[in-house]
This record gives structure tokens, sequence and C-alpha cells, in this order.
């Protein structure tokens, strides 16, 4: 019995040995199929752009948007701007202090929208013309506005920046305001000054906000 055990096993090795290598050949075509579906599946208006933020050429991949004929499928030609001129806003705090956000209503009455932590944003629905500012935590008490922000008129400019690091014009002063950062604080407003900079490079290449 033993015997013919042995000699049934040494017949299905050959069996066994083909089996395997047609589950390979299986798992390798599968393997392929996908990727070669995940490559044909790739939105073709996802384009690759380079720039360069200081730190040598960097690149991204971003959605540009089609032609309106191509969206349509060749049933319009121009586009209808909407009517209602609503869209979502963000404000950032480029500062080592965390500030309130106001929002000035139409009375000119400022009603107090919440928190902003240092280096840190906000983001809140919004309508052209609406009135907005960063403030001190007691302004209650001061009443002073550190950043003042006009949502724009014609509904795209999405975000708005408080920076009193950077003087604009004046290097001695902003070298000044950055030796007062501790190391963290540095790297945090580092990392947002970079963000700015990607946010013009994106918006040149796709006509839209970096809202992420």
């Amino acid at each position: 019995n033993k015997s013919q055990n042995n000699a049934n096993m040494a017949s299905l090795s050959p069996l066994l040995s083909l089996l395997l290598q047609l589950l390979a050949l299986q798992a390798c075509h599968a393997s392929k199929s996908a990727a070669s579906f995940v490559e044909d599946a790739k939105d073709p208006n996802l384009k690759e752009f380079s720039f360069d933020l200081g730190y040598g050429e960097e690149f991204f991949e971003a959605f540009i948007d089609p032609t309106i004929e191509t969206m349509s499928q060749g049933k319009h030609t121009e586009i209808i701007a909407p009517s209602m001129k609503g869209h979502a806003v963000k404000l950032f705090n480029m500062s080592p202090e965390p500030v309130d956000y106001y929002w000035v209503d139409t009375q000119g009455t400022p009603m107090n929208m919440g928190r902003c932590a240092a280096f840190h944003s906000t983001g809140t629905a919004s309508f052209a013309g609406h009135q907005f500012f960063f403030a001190p935590t007691n302004y209650e008490q001061s009443k002073v506005i550190l950043q003042h922000f006009t949502i724009d008129k014609h509904g795209i400019e999405n975000l708005y920046y408080y920076d009193p690091i950077t003087v604009d014009g004046n290097q001695q002063l902003t070298t000044e305001n950055l030796s007062k950062l501790t190391m963290k604080q540095l790297e945090m407003y580092n990392k947002m000054l970079r963000n700015r900079k990607f946010a013009g490079e994106y918006k040149k290449t796709t006509g839209r906000d970096y809202m992420s």
C-alpha cells in the first residue's frame, strides 16, 4: 500500500507542477490587465506641470478644465456665468499668534466667527463683497484689526492671507521678524509660505485657486 501511494504521488507531481505554472501565468496576466486598465482609465485632463519655489524643479499633476465644447460633447460653445456669486473662501493666519476672525454684516457690525490658531487656516462660505477681518483674541477690549479682507466682486479669489512676518519691500524688517520666531515657528511659517507660493503656480496653470 505504501509503495502504491508513493507511485500515485509521483504520477501527480507533474500535474501539480503544471497546475501551479498555469495559476502563476493567470495571476501575471490579471496583474497586467489591471495595470493596463488603470493606465487607460486615467483622466486625459490630468496634466503634469513643473515649478520651482527655490528648492529645485518639482512636478505636480493637476486637472485642467476642458473646453465647454468638450464637456458638453459639442452641444454648447460658450460658458454662461451663474448669477449666484457664492463660493468658498479660505483665510490664512501666517502669524505666531492665534487670531479671532469676524464677519462684518451689512449694518457694519462685526460678528465673531471663531478662532484661527497660529500658522493655520480657516474657511467659510461667502459672497462677493463680504467683509471679514482678523483681530487679536482680545478684540472686544482692544478693537485692534490686524488684517481686513474684502471678498472680490468677481467671485474668483478664494484665498486670503494675513502675513505679518514678510514685509514687502523691506528685507531688513522681514529678517528681524523671522529672527523672533522659534525653530518650530519658523518651520511652520516656511510651510505656509511654500504653500502660498505653490498656490500661485497652481493658479497660473489651472486658472483656479489651490484649496487643499
